[in-house]
């Protein structure tokens, strides 16, 4: 492998371009995607609700470029954070780097979207003589936005108008209570706010230390007498890894939607990967003899 991170590789990250494509615009970004990968993007800033970029151009100063998503409400972050505070796996998977999928059907619940689902939620503008919109220096843009979001799921609520320590913040002063819409302003509230996100926080740390401990001293998936008779098929059926890890069963120690699932679902995909390059060029070699 040569080591090049491939942009889109997580979920929201992917869903990001789809959402951009769905516009008909995959002509413009993929001409803005081979921009970008030319270096022509010099700086790029994600501020709430907006980004900031320089764009290198035919002229010696390059080019500025904003885009801007149509932030919540203050009445739709309410939702958010009510939401948020009431699933602790949720901001432990967020502050792991990780979004979890179910979040994006819960803000849908609450009548919220994530990703852009229209042209108007973007507002853009370059500095550019190009009338086309998206032009290449914002669709250059978009790429490099794609790659930060992969990097940062936090990115997308901060295009959505609040950044990643606003939220946390409000969430431990009780805007959102985990059960019943209590009053806020209540300390008692405010205590229970704070506990539902340190549980998030503390939530990943603590699993890897039961699988740790699990598997030092425990007997999950460990072979038995029955790996005698495990058959193995070298071109098996595609299979989705949390699938897989999900048909072997949790252990005990770890909820049914443990953060550690994917990880393992992670690691299989790797193992899969390897093993499928491994067997193709055994079987080249062999054709070769």
């Amino acid at each position: 492998m040569d080591g090049t991170k491939k942009h889109g590789s997580t979920w929201w990250g992917l869903k990001w371009r789809l959402a951009l494509e769905s516009f008909n615009w995959k002509s413009r970004l993929q001409r803005g995607r081979t921009y970008a990968r030319g270096g022509m993007v010099r700086t790029i800033s994600v501020l709430p609700g907006v980004v900031q970029a320089e764009v290198a151009g035919s002229r010696a100063k390059p080019y500025r470029v904003w885009i801007r998503l149509t932030p919540y409400t203050e009445q739709q972050w309410e939702r958010v954070l009510h939401s948020f505070a009431s699933r602790p796996l949720f901001v432990a998977k967020l502050l792991a780097g990780e979004m979890p999928e179910q979040m994006e059907s819960a803000l849908e619940d609450a009548g919220l979207h994530l990703f852009p689902v229209r042209e108007s939620d973007l507002n853009t503008e370059c500095s550019c003589p190009d009338w086309v919109n998206p032009c290449k220096h914002i669709a250059a843009v978009y790429y490099k936005l794609e790659e930060r979001l992969d990097e940062d799921p936090f990115l997308l609520f901060k295009l959505r108008g609040m950044d990643r320590e606003e939220m946390l913040r409000h969430l431990r002063q009780g805007w959102a209570n985990a059960d019943q819409g209590q009053d806020a302003s209540d300390p008692a509230n405010s205590s229970a706010a704070s506990h539902a996100l340190d549980m998030g926080n503390s939530l990943l740390s603590e699993e890897k230390h039961d699988l740790w401990e699990a598997a030092r001293h425990g007997s999950f998936w460990m072979a038995g007498p029955e790996l005698d008779k495990v058959q193995v098929d070298l071109h098996p059926e595609a299979v989705a890894p949390d699938s897989l890890v999900r048909s072997w069963g949790m252990p005990p120690f770890l909820p049914a939607e443990s953060a550690a699932l994917s990880v393992l679902a992670e690691l299989v995909r790797q193992v899969s990967d390897e093993t499928r390059a491994l067997i193709e060029e055994l079987e080249k070699k062999g054709d070769g003899k």
